[in-house]
């Protein structure tokens, strides 16, 4: 799960795209990991 906050990026993106997300990091055995996906931009009405 990705959380993060939508009013920072509200205004980069646009209701009805999809955008591709990469996240990179280390798992506690310090070795590395890619993941990608592609999140649609919707617009919940809430602030």
């Amino acid at each position: 799960m990705l959380k993060f906050n939508r009013k920072e990026f509200k205004d980069t993106v646009v209701v009805g795209d999809s955008i591709e997300i990469k996240i990179s990091g280390k798992w506690e055995d310090g070795s590395d990991f890619e993941a990608y996906d592609y999140i649609r931009v919707i617009d919940p009405g809430i602030e």
